[in-house]
């Protein structure tokens, strides 16, 4: 996605059927099994908790950036 145009990013975890879904401009790119997610520390937009340093940084623009708690309309993916 280093390609310097805007991408829409969205992520659905649905807890019923257990599964995690990636999306890059209203395309699935990722569908696995999800687990619960469970933060033991601080976590940040664009940071990597992996490494104890916070790991490296996003570098770029994010704009509109939301979260549900349940998804409505699947128009907003």
């Amino acid at each position: 996605m280093r390609n310097n145009k805007w991408h829409h990013l969205a992520f659905v975890r649905n807890t019923a059927n257990n599964t995690f879904k990636a999306y890059v401009d209203g395309m699935i790119d990722i569908s696995t099994a999800g687990t619960n997610i469970n933060f033991s520390s601080i976590h940040r937009i664009g940071g990597d908790n992996r490494s104890t340093d916070g790991g490296p940084n996003f570098h770029g623009v994010l704009d509109e950036f939301g979260m549900l708690q349940k998804l409505s309309v699947r128009s907003l993916i």
